[in-house]
């Protein structure tokens, strides 16, 4: 069960724009153009891609306490 969340919370992450960075402990925006395929919240009217500013930015403590969790 955790893993399945864990799967499942990745491809919000992704869907909304934000994937691993270069650490385990880091997001990092997506740049690369989506697959022909590809579900994204910025092809729906009214929505934009997340920047990690903004994922962050929700938690009321230090900004690198809450993008480690985001990550892993």
């Amino acid at each position: 069960a955790i893993e399945s969340a864990i799967v499942h919370c990745r491809a919000l992450l992704e869907f909304m724009g934000l994937g691993s960075g270069k650490t385990a402990t880091t997001l990092r925006e997506l740049k690369a153009a989506r697959k022909p395929d590809d579900e994204a919240i910025e092809l729906i009217d009214g929505l934009r891609r997340i920047t990690v500013a903004d994922a962050v930015s929700q938690y009321p403590g230090p900004s690198h306490e809450a993008e480690g969790p985001l990550v892993v």
